[in-house]
């Protein structure tokens, strides 16, 4: 599933509507109906199997049904369209923007007086089952790049299920690598699929937050790494001002001075003035701004002056025009 362009801008009753089938979507997903709907089945045998109340569930179903192309209907039994039965990614969308900032959506009156816990209110465990066995890193490209350029020994701060490291393993038996990330559930799951690859020897997990780099990794593990991969992870230092950004840079750089910084991540869009923009980008940045990980440069240059700030340099930058405006940027620390 693709997100189409901005088009015509929805009335009250649109949003209202909106609303109530997104919930209601999120509901049978959380409660697994979805993932029995591969056949056609009644909402008296799912309510059965599931143990849920029948009639709810029908009237769910059928409003679903009449007002999404979610379901097919036959008689009395539904079945999930061919176009989302299969869909990993838009499941994975599902758990992001409405399993885990759900819960900063429904605080926005909140946050509009106090945004700076923002964060705080992040569902994790949404979060990460997001990222597990998805499309949603958004840069499937990053293995074919990172291998081609040769680099026999990584750290991927916020490696995520680490699904990059253990490729690049498997595709070569001399490479090493360090995975950083701060969350329990990204950690254990990568953990668990390195450990069923029996890759434990050459690819390590470090559960930490990106600012304790040389707190975590040895002097010797240091010394050994070629590049540094930060995907989709310079996009939250910029709540309010870049000036995060450019001090984690000006570090980063101080531990790897003359490394390659491969910095894969997107360019904000909402509230720039800028061209570009599509549905899922802005609603990105929307849940960006409400859990204070705030709405990066819009363009190359807006990034490049980050990079100049930090004493860095940019060398070259390849960009993606698809749905969302994404790049990935090798810097010169």
């Amino acid at each position: 599933m693709k997100t189409k362009p901005l088009n015509n801008k929805w009335s009250g009753i649109d949003l209202l509507e909106g609303h109530a089938l997104t919930l209601a979507v999120d509901a049978l997903y959380c409660e697994d109906v979805f993932a029995r709907l591969d056949a056609w089945a009644s909402p008296a045998d799912l309510a059965k199997s599931l143990n849920l109340e029948e009639d709810i569930l029908g009237v769910v179903l059928e409003y679903v049904y009449i007002r999404t192309d979610f379901l097919k209907k036959q008689n009395t039994e539904y079945r999930c369209n061919d176009n989302y039965s299969n869909n990993t990614y838009f499941w994975s969308l599902l758990d992001q923007y409405v399993g885990a900032y759900g819960p900063n959506l429904n605080c926005i009156s909140t946050l509009m007086h106090n945004s700076k816990d923002g964060g705080a209110l992040v569902d994790r465990m949404r979060h990460a089952q997001a990222f597990k066995n998805s499309e949603l890193s958004g840069f499937p490209e990053m293995t074919d790049i990172v291998a081609q350029a040769g680099f026999g020994a990584v750290l991927d701060i916020g490696c995520g299920n680490a699904g990059l490291l253990t490729a690049l393993a498997q595709m070569h038996p001399q490479f090493k690598a360090w995975g950083v990330d701060s969350s329990s559930q990204m950690c254990g799951n990568a953990r668990a699929q390195i450990a069923q690859l029996n890759l434990t020897d050459r690819v390590q997990i470090y559960q930490s937050d990106a600012k304790n780099i040389s707190a975590i990794l040895s002097e010797k593990s240091r010394a050994q790494i070629q590049a540094i991969i930060v995907s989709s992870l310079l996009n939250e230092f910029f709540f309010k001002t870049p000036e995060p950004a450019i001090e984690w840079l000006k570090e980063l750089r101080s531990i790897f001075p003359g490394r390659i910084l491969i910095v894969a991540d997107y360019y904000g869009k909402l509230g720039k003035n800028s061209p570009g923009a599509t549905r899922l980008s802005l609603l990105h940045d929307f849940v960006q701004l409400l859990s204070a990980q705030g709405i990066p440069p819009s363009n190359k240059e807006g990034w490049n002056e980050i990079y100049q700030q930090a004493g860095c340099k940019l060398s070259q930058a390849i960009e993606f025009e698809d749905e969302f405006p994404r790049f990935i940027h090798f810097v010169i620390l």
